[in-house]
């Protein structure tokens, strides 16, 4: 098993039952991570990941950073969905601890990896998931990140025994920035996330700067 990044062994996860939360949560669990987080409700995900024997509270409170012992090294929390006034988000702040996004967790578990990342304005699921399903019929167990479940695996994410990491590159707020890639799927451009980039040029240009990153060699 790969060990984790020393800030990724103990985990709190603010929005932890979401689709691409959870996934994370999942890999961290996987590789031996501990695990809490909150959300505002219960969901067969959350329910999964207490089976896994990550700690999950129901509900935001400042005090749901002591589920784990001694605390999160950690915090992980998302753009969108969680407000800034989040109380545990608060807390971190009052404690110290950092708190980060998703795609820098992601980027993390991906070290060390052959990096597929799949991104474009439609499609980046489905993609992904056939890209991960193909790869696993090739003979490849690979780690892989995807923001729905996979009918053939059963989950969204799983850590794999080989080097190869499939993911989701999410364009919407230029995260897929952190990210290095040996191979990128843009499936399509169309104008979307304005709210964000303000142009449809800047919205187009994330993509470009995206390809730019591709590591030598990469397709």
């Amino acid at each position: 098993m790969t060990a984790l990044p020393a800030h990724l062994e103990r985990v709190h996860m603010v929005g932890i039952g979401g689709a691409g939360m959870s996934g994370i949560a999942r890999i961290l669990l996987s590789r031996g991570g501990l695990v809490s987080g909150s959300d505002a409700k219960e969901s067969r995900g959350v329910l999964a990941l207490r089976a896994r024997g990550a700690q999950v509270r129901i509900g935001h409170d400042a005090d749901a950073l002591d589920l784990l012992p001694g605390g999160p090294t950690v915090v992980v929390t998302t753009h969108a969905a969680i407000p800034k006034d989040n109380p545990e988000l608060v807390e971190a702040a009052r404690r110290g601890i950092p708190v980060i996004l998703r795609p820098a967790v992601l980027a993390s578990l991906m070290q060390g990896n052959r990096t597929f990342l799949v991104s474009g304005t439609h499609g980046k699921t489905s993609t992904t998931s056939m890209l991960v399903v193909a790869l696993q019929h090739c003979g490849f167990d690979p780690s892989f990140a995807v923001g729905g479940e996979l009918n053939e695996a059963g989950t969204n994410a799983h850590h794999g025994s080989g080097d190869v990491f499939v993911a989701e590159a999410d364009e919407s707020d230029g995260s897929l920035l952190q990210y290095d890639p040996n191979v990128i799927v843009v499936t399509n451009i169309e104008a979307d996330h304005l709210d964000y980039f303000g142009s449809v040029e800047a919205y187009v240009k994330v993509f470009d700067d995206f390809v730019d990153k591709l590591r030598p060699g990469g397709l």
